[in-house]
């Protein structure tokens, strides 16, 4: 400590005090805090591990640190020049607003790639030295965590994300909140938030701009987001419009932009797909309508081509019906067995019966008008040697001989 000088009092933190004082024949600033305290002591501990293991033109450089009965002490390099809070006080050009804003995205983007979260930027925590660099200072409520998640508390108020005022998990995304309202403060002069409802302020945000203009106002809606993912993070905000001056302010860069973009993309497809299977039943019905007439008419036709049918098949059995019955007429008027139906044994003889007797008649019919005419023959007897008869008996008995 004999190498320690420390001078004058040259600035207040929340839990220390920061004086003016030479190292080692060196003008540093010395950062004390009262180890009585024993939140102090890790807060110590914690902010000595992290400023160990930085390195950046946007920070101030860690020399040392001390420890005594009843004091710590953090030594680092002075910077001349004013924190944020009064350097505002003067006109800021649109400029130097987006120059301000660009370190801190750079220095922001160098401690989230090493998973440290600051917790609590705000202006009285940023220096601004007579070059103009910016540096980020007091890491007191800095943490470094690989799980990237985070509850405690801690901060100012009204630099404060809404997620850590409402105690819940948060990430580092808190950090580009407070990016956004120190933005509103340097272009507007005053919070974009009401302090004395700040919660329902947030919730309603309702926002007044009045200098800045859209792409301002894109990228801070952008940084103060009520909802975290739709936050830029440093990286992606060191690529937006406002800060690069190129490009476009509807183009995707935090993963809400990515996500809204990806389900409006399903939307479309969905949509494409309702409208093409609509097109398809569309056609479907279409070729149906085509296809029913004509089957109807096919089957007006093949009913057609039955009935018809029908038609030639009844008339075919109504010709075959009076055919028979013509032919069964027939053979009964001649008194002839009708083939179509089976006579009995009766009827039968009795019917030859009658053909002899007719057969008789017309024989003595005929005898009888060729006996009228003198034209018949006298036979002649049967006991005649000449005739056939006898002649036919004499050759019989000579041949027994």
């Amino acid at each position: 400590m004999n190498e320690l000088n420390i001078q004058q009092k040259i600035g207040n933190g929340a839990f220390s005090q920061v004086y003016l004082g030479t190292y080692k024949s060196r003008q540093v600033a010395i950062k004390v805090l009262d180890k009585s305290v024993p939140s102090y002591c890790e807060l110590f501990n914690r902010e000595v591990e992290i400023l160990e293991q930085l390195q950046h033109p946007n920070l101030v450089k860690y020399i040392a640190s001390y420890e005594t009965f009843d004091k710590l002490y953090i030594i680092m390099d002075y910077v001349e020049g004013s924190n944020l809070t009064e350097f505002s006080k003067s006109n800021l050009t649109e400029q130097k607003i987006k120059s301000i804003i660009k370190q801190l995205l750079i220095v922001l983007t160098y401690l989230h790639n090493k998973d440290i979260t600051h917790r609590d930027i705000k202006p009285d925590n940023i220096l601004v030295g007579l070059d103009g660099r910016v540096r980020l200072i007091d890491f007191g409520l800095s943490q470094q965590s690989e799980s990237k998640i985070s509850y405690d508390k801690c901060g100012t108020l009204l630099f404060m994300a809404p997620e850590m005022i409402l105690k819940m998990p948060y990430l580092k995304s808190v950090d580009m909140w407070s990016i956004g309202i120190i933005q509103y403060l340097l272009y507007e002069r005053k919070h974009p938030f009401n302090y004395e409802n700040l919660i329902e302020s947030i919730q309603s945000y309702n926002v007044n701009f009045n200098i800045m203009d859209k792409s301002a106002q894109n990228f801070f809606k952008k940084c103060a987001a009520v909802n975290p993912e739709a936050r830029m993070s440093a990286q992606q905000a060191l690529m937006h419009p406002w800060i690069t001056g190129e490009g476009d302010l509807g183009q995707p860069i935090t993963i809400h932009d990515r996500m809204a973009i990806f389900q409006n993309k399903q939307k479309l497809i969905c949509l494409i797909n309702a409208l093409s299977f609509i097109k398809y039943c569309t056609s479907f019905v279409k070729a149906i309508r085509l296809i029913i007439p004509l089957n109807e008419q096919v089957s007006q036709q093949e009913i057609t081509v039955r009935q018809q049918n029908q038609d030639a098949t009844q008339r075919k059995s109504t010709s075959r019906i009076k055919q028979a019955r013509s032919t069964s007429q027939l053979f009964f008027e001649t008194n002839v067995a009708s083939p179509l139906k089976k006579q009995s044994p009766f009827r039968i003889i009795q019917q030859r019966q009658s053909q002899t007797r007719q057969l008789q008649h017309s024989n003595s019919m005929q005898l009888a008008q060729m006996a009228k005419r003198g034209s018949l023959n006298k036979l002649p007897p049967l006991n005649s040697s000449n005739s056939p008869i006898e002649k036919r008996r004499t050759n019989i008995r000579m041949r027994q001989l």
